[in-house]
């Protein structure tokens, strides 16, 4: 694929799945990724929002304390069932994060 063609791709992502203001995030289990306010992505690690109004990697299991600006759905969409979020969120505070 050539530089043209990634950024194509990119952008029609970009554009198909668009960033969402933190203020529209509602804990239902959704997979997400997460624009930091230094303008990082995470399209590597994925996240969850709590109800606790924390959002969480889930892998490894970690709660974010970064200062984060957007969310968008991870694609493929898909959501995390109540009992894996559970787990999620208690494997993180198992390891103090």
């Amino acid at each position: 694929m050539t530089k043209i063609d990634e950024r194509r791709a990119r952008e029609a992502y970009d554009k198909a799945n668009p960033w969402r203001s933190m203020a529209e995030g509602v804990p239902v289990g959704t997979v997400c990724e997460i624009l930091w306010s230094d303008m990082e992505t995470t399209r590597d690690r994925l996240f969850i929002l709590h109800e606790d109004g924390a959002w969480y990697q889930i892998q490894p299991p970690s709660r974010n304390y970064r200062s984060a600006m957007n969310w968008r759905p991870a694609q493929p969409p898909r959501k995390l069932d109540p009992a894996k979020r559970a787990e999620v969120v208690n494997e993180a505070s198992k390891r103090g994060w």
